[in-house]
């Protein structure tokens, strides 16, 4: 077995090149095949490089949590609890956490103490044990949980009482998300202090976020509060990658001028010429997932696409490969029930720009 056929060889190819598109030092199209495959982690991520996909070797840290790993995690470190109707616990669609923060004074009286909450203390031994029982040379990167502040805050007081207190009462409602995005940072502050390399999902630098119910919020909220504490991540943390779920066009701009932005998946309101003129180097991340066409009618609520897949491109891929492939940094992750499917659509795109 070579170098390049390691786990820890693979991350460091993948590393290399990486660092060569951030840097502007080349241009990249990063391929993520999602699909069934058998047999152990390491065959399959060969069997994707022989292919010529960059599925990001990442290290397999045992599940800490018996609801569903990681599901309102945060949440419930701060005293929430997490309801599901009988039968359907740890359904995302079907778990919901209970509000609990209804007033400025509840926001100000928040306490939260990390190291003293069993969640965070079985997470914590997890990233511990694997690093004691895994050599140095055979160690990989972890990715850290994904992170999303304003979905956090709609989560423990409820969407609309939290939208409501950002009219009624801004500074409780700023002052909360700070309290939140000084948690996150803590925990990512406190798991690289065991030792380990975070990376987000796709093996870039820093964390990767996706706040869920952004669209319930005004262009003036989204530029004004939600990307100044993603920006404060992305500085803290090493680096963002985020979905921008809003189609303002001023947003757009602002989020593409945040320091330590690495990469971003759209609404697909934004106009694939506005991204083009202000992506620079950075990667615009785009998912094609299987399409139920039954789902867009009834997520289309008031106006806006309660779900991230429809509101997001992900349908257009050919369209925006087609448009955005020869003069800019993608990254293309195909989520298809069979390798063969995710062949086909991944040949059938490039096929359209030679």
């Amino acid at each position: 077995m070579t170098d390049s056929t390691t786990l820890p060889g693979m991350v460091r190819a993948h590393d290399a090149r990486i660092r060569s598109c951030l840097e502007g030092r080349s241009q990249a199209h990063f391929w993520h095949a999602c699909c069934p495959m058998s047999g152990p982690t390491e065959a399959r991520l060969q069997r994707f490089q022989a292919l010529g996909f960059d599925n990001y070797p990442l290290a397999q840290i045992p599940a800490v949590d018996a609801l569903r790993t990681y599901l309102f995690f945060f949440e419930r470190i701060l005293g929430a609890k997490v309801v599901s109707p009988a039968g359907h616990d740890g359904d995302f669609f079907q778990t919901w956490c209970q509000p609990w923060i209804s007033s400025a004074a509840q926001v100000s009286g928040l306490r939260v103490d990390l190291g003293a909450s069993p969640l965070w203390q079985a997470y914590e031994k997890a990233i511990s044990d694997y690093l004691a029982h895994t050599p140095a040379d055979q160690r990989l990167p972890v990715a850290f949980m994904g992170l999303s502040p304003f979905d956090i805050a709609c989560n423990v007081c409820g969407p609309e009482p939290f939208c409501l207190m950002l009219h009624d009462e801004p500074e409780a409602a700023a002052g909360l998300l700070d309290f939140i995005v000084t948690l996150l940072v803590d925990a990512h502050r406190r798991i690289r202090g065991l030792g380990t390399r975070l990376v987000s999902p796709y093996g870039f630098p820093g964390v990767y976020i996706s706040d869920l119910q952004l669209p319930l919020l005004s262009p003036a909220h989204v530029g004004g509060l939600v990307l100044p504490c993603y920006e404060r991540i992305a500085k803290e943390c090493g680096g963002l990658t985020f979905a921008l779920l809003s189609a303002d066009l001023d947003v757009l701009r602002a989020a593409l001028r945040m320091d330590g932005l690495v990469g971003c998946s759209f609404d697909k309101r934004l106009p694939l010429p506005e991204i083009r003129k202000h992506l620079g180097r950075k990667i615009f991340v785009i998912f094609s997932y299987c399409y139920d066409d039954a789902l867009e009618a009834p997520t289309l609520r008031d106006g806006i696409w309660w779900n991230p897949i429809v509101q997001s491109y992900s349908r257009e891929l050919p369209q925006v490969y087609r448009e955005m492939a020869a003069g800019h940094n993608l990254l293309i992750g195909i989520d298809r029930p069979s390798l063969a499917e995710v062949l086909a659509l991944r040949s059938g795109l490039q096929g359209t720009i030679q």
